[in-house]
C-alpha cells in the first residue's frame, strides 16, 4: 500500500541518497559557473568598463593631466625667477651718419678653437698676432615644453 507517506527506511534512505547526489552536482555546478564568471570578468576587462561608465578613469585622467601642468608651471616660474636673477646689460646704443659707412655685423660665437677672421670672398684674413682659445660654448635650456596629444576624449 502506498499512501503517498514512506515508510520502510529503506526507501527514506534511497531518498536522502538521491537528494544528496543532486546536491553534490547542483554544488559542483555552482562552482564551475563561478569560475567561469571570474575568468570572463577579467577576460573582458569589465572592471575597465564600469570604471569607465562610472566616470572613474576620466577623472583619473584629469588629476594627472592637472598635475602634469602644475609641474610644467612650476618649473616655468622657477626658470623666469632665475632669469630675473641674472644681471642684465643694456646694449651699448650708436649713432651713425648717413654720409659715414657702417661696419659689417660680427657675431661673437664662444667655441673651443678660434677661427680665423674671413673676408667677404670666403678667403681668411691673417692677422700677425695669433687669437687667444676661447672658451667652450655654453648653451643652458630656459623652458622644456613637452605637448602630448591622445585621440581620446574626456568629457
Amino acid at each position: 500500500m502506498s499512501s503517498g507517506i514512506l515508510t520502510s527506511t529503506a526507501e527514506i534512505e534511497r531518498q536522502v541518497l538521491l537528494f544528496q547526489s543532486v546536491s553534490g552536482v547542483c554544488l559542483a555546478l555552482g562552482g564551475v559557473s563561478l569560475l567561469l564568471t571570474v575568468f570572463l570578468f577579467w577576460r573582458f576587462r569589465i572592471a575597465n568598463v564600469i570604471a569607465f561608465k562610472l566616470g572613474i578613469t576620466a577623472r583619473q585622467s584629469i588629476r594627472e593631466i592637472e598635475e602634469t601642468n602644475a609641474a610644467a608651471v612650476s618649473r616655468q616660474e622657477e626658470n623666469a625667477t632665475t632669469l630675473l636673477e641674472k644681471t642684465f646689460v643694456p646694449p651699448v646704443e650708436t649713432t651713425t651718419r648717413l654720409d659715414t659707412v657702417m661696419p659689417a655685423t660680427t657675431v661673437k660665437l664662444e667655441t673651443e678653437t678660434a677661427f680665423p677672421q674671413m673676408d667677404y670672398c670666403g678667403n681668411a684674413e691673417t692677422k700677425g698676432d695669433a687669437q687667444p682659445e676661447k672658451p667652450p660654448l655654453k648653451l643652458e635650456i630656459l623652458c622644456d615644453i613637452m605637448m602630448l596629444h591622445t585621440e581620446e576624449r574626456i568629457g
